[in-house]
């Protein structure tokens, strides 16, 4: 028997990335990179599953949070965004 991870496993990768992030490495965090490329794939994976419109405000969360001008603290806020959407 084998697990297919769910949107619910990429919402908790994604806080879980957060968790990692609220370190003194922040996002260079290994743990970070771990989890929070997990949820991407998970998300890619499963995002044919969402409405049109939750996963258009995901992507738009995932792209906010790329930029890398943003403060530390509004990024984290766009992935756990992110992560209440997929909830």
């Amino acid at each position: 028997m084998s697990y297919t991870p769910t949107l619910q496993d990429a919402a908790s990768d994604f806080y879980r990335s957060v968790n990692c992030a609220i370190s003194s490495q922040g996002f260079d965090n290994e743990n970070f990179k771990i989890f929070f490329k997990n949820g991407l794939r998970i998300f890619s994976k499963n995002k044919s599953k969402l409405q049109e419109d939750q996963k258009k405000s995901i992507e738009k969360c995932l792209i906010k949070f790329k930029d890398n001008s943003l403060e530390f603290e509004k990024r984290c806020e766009q992935l756990l965004t992110a992560a209440l959407i997929l909830k």
